[in-house]
């Protein structure tokens, strides 16, 4: 897969805006076609002075803003033609803010009355593992549907900080 770097526009970058230095070309992530290969799909539209402490949160308001993207002529996958390295990804979704609590325990409900009709007797009383748990609240849905153990992952600092005392020995930051 290439790697090169990208050298972002000469615009004053913000701390949160950071994850645009060092951009990084890559190829199609699913069959490894040459991104020269590719063909425009969606212009870049990034205000660096627009990127702050929520813009790696969930449930926020949406920017409207994207990296270039491309289609892969091979497999017509759709995808950043530059991106940032696996580092900055990590470091901004750490750091993101979270301010979205209301939000999150009526997506928990939404997901878990989803989720009811499809468990049956030997899902129940087992371990359910949560990727991008926020502040954990839909953790406390699974325990309520019945599963005896529960693990959330979630990268923000802010969000796990959010979470229910009860609920926090159920995260990882990460």
């Amino acid at each position: 897969m290439r790697t090169s770097p990208v050298t972002p526009n000469s615009q004053t970058i913000t701390a949160p805006a950071a994850i645009l230095d060092g951009l990084q070309g890559r190829d199609c992530p699913v069959c490894g076609a040459p991104e020269h290969a590719a063909r425009a799909f969606l212009s870049a539209s990034i205000d660096p002075a627009r990127i702050g402490a929520l813009s790696f949160a969930s449930r926020k308001v949406p920017e409207f803003m994207t990296f270039r993207l491309v289609r892969c002529e091979t497999c017509e996958t759709v995808f950043a033609a530059e991106a940032p390295g696996a580092e900055a990804l990590a470091r901004a979704y750490r750091d993101a803010g979270y301010d979205s609590a209301e939000e999150a325990r009526y997506a928990a409900r939404t997901y878990a009355q989803a989720l009811a009709p499809r468990l049956g007797a030997e899902h129940r009383g087992g371990t359910a593992l949560e990727i991008g748990a926020g502040s954990g609240v839909f953790l406390q849905e699974l325990l309520d549907l019945g599963f005896a153990e529960v693990i959330g992952v979630e990268p923000s600092h802010d969000a796990v900080a959010a979470a229910p005392a009860a609920l926090r020995p159920h995260l990882r930051v990460g």
